[in-house]
């Protein structure tokens, strides 16, 4: 079935019989998100989907879940995750987002096109930039990017 069928099935359902598009058909095919549904209690599992960006003030009570999505170019700014980000594999992606904050580690093993962090970013956990543009820089400079609001407060692994 076509994605523009999909849509109209699902617009139906929702405005007849007040039925909710699923949360995933939304964030995949980048359509408006509540303010509730950008409140995520639990993790948010994406991996291997074709999601291309994910949504402004997304807040996540768990970890986000991303490896592989190859189609994923952007994330929005002012991500909050209470434990880990994975986005090893994300082979498109090219920025991270700014003033967000992950509570565990950062996983951008494989990113080839991440060639800079974001100022504000601030990661409770460690930096893992294994087959990374980022492993050209050193830690401090890695650390000067995020200044003056950020932090890194774990390692920047390399392996």
């Amino acid at each position: 079935m076509e994605k523009q069928t999909i849509k109209k099935v699902l617009n139906f359902l929702e405005k007849k019989e007040k039925k909710i598009t699923p949360f995933r058909w939304k964030l995949t095919n980048n359509e408006q998100l509540t303010e509730e549904e950008l409140n995520i209690k639990g993790n948010l599992k994406l991996a291997q989907s074709n999601i291309t960006s994910l949504p402004k003030g997304l807040n996540v009570s768990g970890y986000v879940d991303l490896i592989d999505c190859q189609n994923l170019k952007s994330i929005q700014e002012e991500l909050y995750v209470t434990e880990d980000l994975y986005l090893g594999g994300c082979i498109n992606l090219e920025s991270l987002p700014n003033n967000s904050f992950v509570g565990g580690d950062v996983h951008l093993e494989y990113c080839e096109n991440i060639t800079s962090i974001p100022p504000g970013l601030k990661i409770g956990g460690n930096l893992i930039i294994f087959k990374t543009p980022l492993t050209k820089f050193s830690d401090d400079e890695l650390l000067d990017m995020i200044k003056p609001d950020g932090y890194i407060k774990g390692k920047i692994s390399r392996l």
